[in-house]
């Protein structure tokens, strides 16, 4: 289920541009634990051809607090329909040098808690190694359907967070004849009859208000 590598879906050169704006651009201090620079969302779509998508988030640690919480990641994943592989876990200093990096032997599969008592949904745990308050995560996983697909199913993305959120974005290649889509908030932008996403910096933070 996570052990079988997935060659993930490619960064297109508009959403690098948008990485290298917004990492220019936002550089101002928040009051947070931590911080997410970006998380970009790639689905790509081939007709009779399974369907497979990329997540790419960095995670910057700004506290003892913030480290505590970022110290394992997971991924949610239903194993009846997909399989997932973890492309990248690398850990960062101030510096930007890699000082740490995850390894296939550490990651651990279990039961999704936040699913429902019927479900068969799992999380890949990954823990995070050498973690220091200033230091930043990336992460990059794919999931690919077992079976092969002649239409663009539903999906629904939100890009918000309960932390800073930089650049969110989705973006979706390959045959693109029949989609369609709604969104609100976002940019949106149609590169081509084979690119099309959507982006947003740095949304109002989610809070869960206790009543």
């Amino acid at each position: 289920q996570i052990t079988t590598p997935i060659k993930p879906v490619e960064l297109p050169d508009e959403i690098s541009s948008l990485l290298a704006d917004s990492a220019a651009s936002n550089q101002q201090e928040v009051d947070y634990d931590l911080v997410e620079d970006y998380r970009i969302v790639g689905y790509l779509f081939e007709p009779g051809k399974p369907k497979k998508y990329t997540i790419r988030r960095k995670l910057t640690v700004l506290t003892t607090a913030g480290v505590d919480s970022a110290s394992t990641l997971s991924v949610p994943f239903s194993p009846l329909v997909e399989h997932v592989f973890v492309n990248k876990l690398a850990v960062f200093n101030r510096a930007g040098k890699q000082v740490a990096e995850g390894s296939l032997e550490d990651y651990y599969v279990l039961d999704d808690a936040d699913s429902s008592e019927a479900s068969e949904d799992r999380r890949v745990y990954l823990p995070v190694p050498n973690l220091k308050p200033g230091y930043s995560i990336e992460l990059e996983f794919t999931l690919q359907d077992y079976s092969s697909s002649d239409e663009i199913n539903y999906e629904r993305y939100y890009l918000v967070a309960s932390h800073p959120l930089r650049l969110g974005a989705v973006f979706v290649a390959g045959d693109l004849t029949n989609l369609k889509h709604a969104s609100s908030g976002l940019s949106y932008q149609q590169v081509n009859p084979n690119l099309q996403f959507w982006s947003v910096q740095n949304p109002i933070v989610f809070e869960i208000e206790d009543f």
